[in-house]
């Protein structure tokens, strides 16, 4: 099922702006059917057409054009789209709400909710049980979602998508008077949520001989105390700081500059000795300016 509505429009005989909303779910896609049979009944579930997910967004460009009475021309063009999608209806039978997959994107990042680290023994003594190994002060804490009194990964949610940014957009512009011209083109994204524990030097510091970065010891439980960002340093991996969580998660956005170029456009009456018909002196430089969080 799709459905989409756009439209065209020209204003003043120099700007067009272009203008596009969808909505499309996709039905009978094929998951396993291994909820509906409990294993004890011995029937092998294999797959069944029951998944239905729902991508929805929207796009809009507009592109400026004009050489004005000084002989200035401006050529200008934005372009952003924003997507996301849902899945509507799966198989599955979660043992708690949080654990549902039905209204969340197809490609959530699901972890634990982390509330911040161990200030003291007294504080892991009057904090449910974390079931990731012994834990110490400094230690990822971690919230009980589902309150049975334990923590492990019946304690999961969602919280974003992490395959691809749902913003993107990107625009241009020109400017060129008398022969004196500049391009330049910007792009960004962003709505996205990605792992920083898989950057080396951020987890895994000092443990396998790896390196530390100084952004990981200046923010780390040892040196940043109540103000860290990261837990202890350990000389090996600590299974209950290593486990997917908030802390670890960002939501990632980039703005750039992809290209720039200055030029003068050689005249007329010195490339027409030459019989060439255009010609230009630039410079240009790409990937100039970045911008990101």
């Amino acid at each position: 099922y799709k459905a989409n509505i756009d439209t065209d429009v020209r204003l003043a005989g120099c700007v067009d702006i272009v203008a596009d909303v969808f909505y499309q779910q996709r039905r009978n896609i094929l998951v396993s059917a291994s909820s509906l049979n409990s294993s004890v009944v011995g029937i092998q579930s294999a797959y069944d057409d029951k998944g239905v997910v729902a991508s929805y967004g929207g796009e809009l460009g507009v592109r400026f054009a004009k050489t004005f009475a000084n002989g200035l021309n401006v050529n200008a063009n934005g372009f952003v789209t924003y997507s996301r999608n849902q899945i509507l209806n799966w198989i599955e039978n979660p043992v708690y709400p949080n654990l549902a997959t039905i209204g969340t994107p197809s490609d959530a990042v699901r972890g634990l909710v982390a509330l911040g680290f161990f200030e003291s023994q007294e504080d892991i003594d009057n904090s449910p049980l974390q079931q990731f190994g012994q834990v110490k002060v400094g230690d990822i804490k971690y919230k009980d979602v589902n309150e049975d009194g334990v923590i492990n990964q019946n304690d999961a949610v969602s919280f974003g998508s992490g395959a691809f940014p749902n913003l993107n957009y990107s625009f241009s512009l020109g400017l060129e008077w008398k022969g004196i011209g500049i391009n330049a083109t910007f792009q960004g994204a962003g709505s996205q949520m990605k792992n920083i524990r898989y950057v080396d030097g951020v987890w895994g510091a000092l443990s396998d001989n790896r390196n530390m970065s100084q952004e990981y010891y200046d923010n780390c439980y040892d040196i940043a105390g109540a103000d860290a960002l990261y837990p202890r340093l350990s000389t090996t991996n600590v299974a209950n700081n290593a486990q997917e969580s908030t802390l670890w998660f960002r939501n990632v956005s980039w703005f750039k500059m992809r290209d720039c170029e200055l030029y003068y456009r050689l005249p007329a009456s010195v490339l027409n000795r030459a019989k060439i018909s255009d010609g230009k002196v630039f410079v240009k430089g790409q990937n100039l300016l970045t911008l990101d969080n």
